[in-house]
């Protein structure tokens, strides 16, 4: 980065070319990550369920039992149930469009890159919790009230808004810590700015 003085208009910071060059690389590299991880979702679905096993299973009567991109819960009267974590329910339906806007803000914006990089690690630690939360309510409520009722209502629609809620969570996470100022930065700016006298 470089800066330019010019006659009565103070400092003008520019971003270099290859400051810019390196952004749009970094970014295209962050798409290129986002459909690799695409590409390997069941490996994705697989570590999803071992997660849930591992932090779930001592909470539910009976535990949860991971098994490739299945878990297995047992509900009344000791029948052993497997919920198949699909492509349409995993994480990474929630962190690919947030790596997406990541990339976009490294790309046509001067936001830092560790803003970038820290709002996109908050946002994926978030929706994966909230995601893991969604699975655990559907596998109890499964449990608690069985397959007619407790699944549709736990799947379905409490399932749903938890998931819209992870999602628009997970974007405001990013765009808040992307151009979020500090209070160093905002007593720096005023300090910078010149005070017009007041006439008397």
């Amino acid at each position: 980065m470089s800066t330019l003085p010019l006659p009565g208009q103070g400092t003008v910071v520019t971003v270099s070319r290859l400051q810019r060059v390196l952004r749009w690389i970094v970014a295209l590299t962050m798409l290129a990550f986002a459909t690799v991880l695409l590409s390997q979702n069941v490996a994705v679905r697989e570590l999803e369920t071992k997660l849930l096993a591992f932090w779930f299973s001592p909470l539910l009567i009976g535990g949860v039992k991971p098994n490739d991109t299945h878990f297995l819960v047992t509900i009344p009267p000791g029948q052993l149930i497997a919920f198949n974590i699909t492509f349409e329910c995993t994480v990474l339906l929630l962190i690919l469009p947030l790596t997406a806007l990541s990339a976009l803000l490294l790309a046509f914006t001067k936001t830092s890159w560790t803003r970038v990089a820290s709002g996109l690690l908050v946002s994926s630690a978030v929706v994966l919790v909230i995601n893991q939360l969604r699975l655990a309510l559907i596998a109890f409520t499964t449990q608690t009230w069985g397959l007619d009722f407790g699944y549709q209502i736990g799947h379905r629609f409490i399932g749903s808004l938890i998931a819209l809620f992870g999602f628009a969570l997970g974007f405001l996470i990013v765009l808040r810590i992307a151009f979020k100022t500090n209070k160093f930065q905002q007593r720096k700016a005023a300090a910078s700015t010149p005070r017009k006298a007041h006439r008397r």
